[in-house]
C-alpha cells in the first residue's frame, strides 16, 4: 500500500494524507511512522532505499510500532505506510485464509517487520501475507478481492488494479520500472503485485500503469470481475449434514446431501451421483469452503 499525489503533471510520493486521514498522520508523523535514533549492534539494511546503514553510533531511525529502519536521508522519501494507520487506507477489507502454524525460513513478518525463523508463523494461502503467531491479531485485513461480479457493471468498463504486497522477494527480482535489482533477504522491501507478478521499488511502483494487466498468465486467470460469491448459506449447513450422516444410515444420509446440494469426498460416491442426474454436456467443478481445519468439505456445481 502506497499514496502518491500529482505535482506539475507527474505522479510524486506523498508526504501527508488525504482529508480522511490527517487526523491520523498528524497524530503519527511521517507516513504514520513514529521515527526515533537507534544505534545498532549488527548490520542493518534501510526499508526503503535497501542500503547498509553505516556509522558507529546513532546510524539509523527506527520505528517505535512497526519497526521501519530507515537512513536520515531516506525518511522524507517513504511511502510505506505504518502498520499503526495500514486499517484506515483499506477501503474494502477482505479477511485472509490462513495457513496452519508452521515455520518459514527468509521470511519477514508484515506486522512487526522480523524475521520469522525459528518462529510459529501463518502464511495467507492467497496473497503471500506472514505474520508472526503473536501477530496474526494486528495484520491488515487486505487480503486480493478475488469475487467482485455485478451484474450492474459492464466488463468493458472494469479496470483491475494491481495488488501490492511488500517484502519477501527473491534477492534476484527485477523492478518493472527501473529495470533494477530490488529484493532483498535482509530485510522486508520492495512490492509484487499478487495478480500479475510484477516487482517493483517502494518508490517506483507509483510510476507503473494503475491497470493490471495479469501477467502473462492473463488468458488463464479468471478476473475477479467474473467471479460471483457463492451462497453462504450452503456452507453453513455443510457442519450439520456431516454430523447427521455419521447417526443416521446412508440411504438417509444421501436424501439429506442431495438437500443442501452438498457432496461428500469420496470421488466414487461423487461418480455415481454425477453420472445418474447430469447430462453429457454438462461440466462439475468441485468447490471447496476453504476451511483448512475440514478441507474435505465441497460442492459440485454443474457447468452447462
Amino acid at each position: 500500500m502506497s499514496y502518491s499525489e500529482e505535482v506539475n503533471g507527474l505522479s510524486v510520493p506523498r508526504c501527508l494524507s488525504d482529508t480522511r486521514l490527517d487526523e491520523a498522520f498528524s497524530a503519527h508523523g511521517q507516513s504514520g511512522h513514529r521515527f526515533s535514533r537507534k544505534t545498532f549492534t549488527r548490520p542493518t539494511y534501510c526499508h526503503h532505499c535497501t542500503d547498509l546503514l553505516w556509522g558507529l553510533t546513532n546510524q539509523g531511525l527506527i520505528c517505535e510500532v512497526c519497526n521501519f529502519v530507515s537512513h536520515e536521508r531516506c525518511m522524507q522519501l517513504v511511502v510505506t505506510p505504518c502498520i499503526s494507520i495500514a486499517t484506515s487506507l483499506v477501503k474494502e477489507p477482505v479477511a485472509h485464509s490462513w495457513s496452519g502454524p508452521s515455520f518459514f525460513r527468509r521470511r519477514f513478518c508484515c506486522v512487526c517487520r522480523k524475521r520469522l525463523d525459528e518462529h510459529v508463523a501463518f502464511r495467507c494461502q492467497v496473497c503471500d501475507y506472514f505474520a508472526h503467531e503473536e501477530c496474526k491479531e494486528f495484520s491488515v485485513s487486505d487480503c486480493k478481492k478475488c469475487a467482485s461480479y455485478s451484474p450492474h457493471i459492464q466488463k468493458q468498463s472494469v479496470r483491475q488494479a494491481h495488488h501490492w504486497r511488500e517484502g519477501n522477494l527473491p534477492p534476484n527480482a527485477k523492478c518493472a520500472s527501473c529495470k533494477r535489482t530490488c529484493g532483498s533477504m535482509e530485510c522486508p522491501v520492495s512490492v509484487k503485485c499478487s495478480w500479475c507478478g510484477q516487482s517493483a521499488h517502494s518508490s517506483c511502483h507509483y510510476v507503473l500503469p494503475k491497470e493490471c494487466g495479469f501477467g502473462y498468465l492473463h488468458k488463464l486467470v479468471l478476473p475477479p470481475y467474473a467471479v460471483s460469491m457463492p451462497n453462504i448459506a450452503l456452507w453453513s449447513s455443510c457442519s450439520q449434514v456431516r454430523r447427521r450422516s455419521t447417526t443416521l444410515s446412508s440411504g438417509t444420509a444421501d436424501d439429506d446431501d442431495d438437500d443442501d446440494g452438498i457432496v461428500s469426498d469420496d470421488p466414487l460416491q461423487n461418480s455415481d451421483k454425477i453420472s445418474s442426474s447430469s447430462d453429457p454436456d454438462e461440466t462439475y467443478l468441485k468447490i471447496y469452503d476453504g476451511e483448512v481445519a475440514d478441507p474435505k468439505l465441497c460442492k459440485n456445481i454443474a457447468i452447462s
